[in-house]
């Protein structure tokens, strides 16, 4: 299964993304918050991982299964 880039993260609330920087694979997690325009997005604790914070500035990328 493929997947699709997210441009509009404050469309992204409550949706399960992959983190992407740099063409590595961070981790998953469903977006908790997301700041209009959608520069900047909080993703929540799952498991081990803490809540993170990640902006479009410092390179990050959202990206959801194709439907």
């Amino acid at each position: 299964m493929s997947n699709l880039q997210q441009f509009e993260w404050h469309r992204l609330i409550g949706v399960r993304v992959s983190i992407w920087r740099a063409s590595k694979y961070i981790r998953t997690g469903v977006v908790e918050i997301a700041a209009a325009p959608g520069a900047t997005a909080w993703v929540a604790a799952d498991g081990v991982e803490a809540r993170m914070m990640v902006e479009k500035d410092s390179g990050y990328e959202l990206w959801t299964p194709r439907p």
